[in-house]
């Protein structure tokens, strides 16, 4: 980001256009989801954003590495992120903040068994995010180490094809 924006201008070149993409794209979703309120958070979920993206393009590159390949790295975010969110929603809301555990509409009877279930459903966000991005890097990882291992063999196999032919046409 640091180089498209010394290059920015009132006419944008390529690189700064694909910036401006990628910055109104983040915005658009922060808005959805959040609000006018959520832009004052912005610039972390764009940070994070980038980030990831970034990681994972350069996983793409033939030897290189993706730091989203490793569950320490996705586990840090998604543990990181889910404190955020807990003292940014203690923060505005106090002890209401716990209604998030009661849905709305629920009998009094069920609430001392919701309770419970809703709790388990929050913590197991985050450990279901971080294993779901650190599963989808490896096995893109894996598949690509099959594809170019078969293809290896294979060119391998089909570079000796001819002596096969040449010599089954000698041998009849």
């Amino acid at each position: 980001m640091m180089v498209v924006r010394r290059g920015c201008s009132l006419i944008p070149d390529k690189m700064q256009s694909v910036a401006e993409i990628g910055i109104d794209f983040i915005k658009g979703m922060v808005n959805e989801y959040i609000g006018k309120d959520g832009m004052k958070y912005f610039p972390f979920i764009g940070t994070l954003f980038f980030f990831i993206l970034t990681s994972n393009v350069i996983g793409l590159i033939p030897g290189s590495y993706t730091l989203t390949s490793q569950l320490v790295v996705t586990g840090a975010f998604a543990g990181g992120i889910f404190i955020l969110t807990l003292v940014i929603g203690f923060a505005k809301h106090g002890l209401h903040f716990f209604g998030i555990l009661v849905p709305p509409g629920i009998p009094k009877l069920l609430i001392p068994v919701m309770i419970p279930i809703e709790i388990i459903s929050q913590l197991a966000r985050p450990i279901s995010l971080s294993v779901r991005l650190f599963a989808n890097m490896t096995a893109g990882h894996t598949v690509l180490t099959v594809l170019f291992s078969l293809a290896t063999a294979t060119a391998l196999w089909i570079g000796w094809m001819p002596f096969g032919f040449t010599i089954l046409i000698n041998g009849l």
